[in-house]
């Protein structure tokens, strides 16, 4: 939880203290996979995976919803150098 709250800190992940497991229907997940189109290695690849071959899906809805925070989720991509404390 530690590594969460600051990559939180920086802006790069969305409020990680939630028990919420369902996504809000006006969230545009696709949007966030597609910030990720251009990243280096492997991430990169799979999102553009996902993107052009029409693979990406909307993941299930779980039960529990605060209606406080979405579930945990990137808000910007991110660099190694960005992951230093």
């Amino acid at each position: 939880m530690d590594h969460a709250e600051k990559l939180y800190q920086k802006g790069i992940l969305s409020y990680p203290r939630t028990e919420t497991d369902s996504y809000p229907p006006t969230m545009n997940l696709r949007n966030i996979v597609a910030m990720f189109e251009n990243a280096d290695g492997e991430f990169g690849i799979y999102a553009r995976k996902l993107l052009r071959e029409n693979k990406f899906a909307e993941p299930r809805k779980g039960k529990k919803n605060d209606n406080a925070h979405p579930p945990i989720h990137p808000v910007k991509s991110a660099t190694a150098g960005d992951m230093t404390p």
